[in-house]
């Protein structure tokens, strides 16, 4: 059972990260921020930087919940939760994201309901290991906001 749950939320992860790559989520980022780094990062850095790098997060974490010592574990799973509903909500689903089109839009419901049933099955989640996670997409916009207001003290 956890090498196809493993497997599955890998699958939907790579599934949500292509959908931001065709989308240009950083390109959407930038229009949403008004942060010119992520409005002009380009066809390369845009993607690792943006999408990649979520990716490569949420399959580590995947790997530790499911081959790490302790199979599965709990601290990893809610991690997890957190990367999920974060990704979902922050970067996709929350009112300030109104433009449109929404890269990956359609797969952070998918998030979501890996989120709760993830929640479900392990029992009541500690929220400080779901804030663990939910942490990097809840402080990119005002990140990105913040960079563009202090960039010009910087040139």
């Amino acid at each position: 059972m956890n090498f196809e749950a493993a497997i599955f939320l890998m699958l939907t992860s790579t599934f949500h990260a292509i959908a931001e790559w065709r989308g240009h989520l950083w390109e959407y980022l930038g229009r949403l921020t008004g942060a010119r780094i992520a409005a002009n990062a380009g066809p390369v850095a845009g993607p690792v930087f943006y999408v990649l790098s979520a990716l490569v997060v949420q399959v580590t974490a995947i790997y530790w919940a499911f081959w790490g010592r302790e199979m599965p574990s709990e601290v990893w799973l809610q991690i997890i939760i957190g990367l999920r509903a974060g990704d979902a909500i922050f970067t996709h689903i929350s009112p300030a994201n109104k433009l449109s089109p929404n890269p990956g839009l359609n797969t952070a419901a998918i998030f979501l309901c890996e989120a709760g049933a993830i929640a479900f099955f392990t029992g009541l989640p500690n929220p400080l290991w779901i804030l663990v996670g939910a942490t990097p997409f809840a402080v990119l916009q005002p990140l990105l906001k913040w960079t563009e207001n202090n960039q010009k003290s910087w040139e």
